[in-house]
């Protein structure tokens, strides 16, 4: 944060572009951060009289930020409009109160153990964005990328020249239709648990496309669905009580 800060300050607010003023509005954009809601909360129910009423033990009451450094911000805090008003007056000053909220906060998170879980939840999750940004915007367009792309593609080239039977498993992947993901979705479903409702992969099929005929035919479906007269009795709902029926007569009078 403090190399992040000295960064700030380097910044003269009026030789940059607009763009990077709107990033540096929207950095300090400090209505976006609950400012009033900790505000009144410090000024109207201190520290102190949180340990007075026991809702603190001695040592969370010791472990929150000083009533020196409360009444700092507070002072602060009345005069926002001074460097901060829809837009960045006083980037001095911005940093500032940003660097001294962003430390009263993370006091009080640190003093939790359930503020620190959520805290972590959503640092990871910022970090993840970061992440996505930086190989976006970075890494992607670098020639380190590129180069790493190709030697990729020539690894691949090279492991599929030795392995040519598994070339015909990757274009099926590569291959697959609306239909043929439905019936994955639908084979999750009755032998484990899917993320779509049955119900509504079954009226996406039609049941009357060979692929799915055949899907229902096969021995280890056929089977499951006999334990599983729940799932059984959707399809029947769905498709009619004689689809299953007539399926798994045709499997058996093609199995002798």
């Amino acid at each position: 944060f403090n190399n992040f800060t000295n960064y700030l300050k380097t910044i003269e607010i009026n030789a940059i572009s607009e763009e990077e003023k709107n990033r540096l509005n929207k950095l300090f954009d400090f209505s976006n951060y609950k400012i009033d809601h900790l505000v009144s909360n410090l000024r109207h129910l201190p520290r102190q009289e949180y340990y007075l009423r026991g809702l603190l033990t001695e040592e969370e009451y010791h472990s929150l930020i000083t009533d020196t450094a409360t009444d700092s911000y507070l002072s602060y805090s009345e005069h926002i409009g001074e460097f901060w008003d829809d837009e960045v007056l006083d980037l001095s000053k911005c940093i500032q109160f940003l660097r001294m909220t962003i430390y009263i906060t993370s006091k009080t998170i640190a003093t939790f153990e359930h503020s620190i879980k959520s805290a972590k939840i959503a640092e990871d999750d910022i970090k993840g964005q970061i992440d996505d940004l930086y190989f976006n915007e970075v890494y992607s367009i670098s020639e380190e990328y590129a180069i790493s792309q190709i030697e990729k593609a020539e690894a691949e080239m090279a492991y599929f020249a030795s392995h040519p039977e598994e070339v015909e498993e990757l274009e099926k992947w590569y291959n697959k239709t609306e239909e043929d993901y439905l019936i994955d979705e639908l084979e999750c479903c009755i032998f484990w648990f899917g993320q779509y409702d049955i119900v509504e992969i079954l009226n996406k099929l039609n049941k009357d496309s060979q692929k799915v005929k055949n899907f229902f035919s096969q021995k280890g479906v056929r089977v499951f669905l006999k334990k599983k007269r729940k799932i059984k009795r959707v399809i029947d709902k769905q498709y009619g009580k004689q689809y299953l029926k007539e399926i798994f007569e045709l499997e058996d009078e093609n199995n002798g």
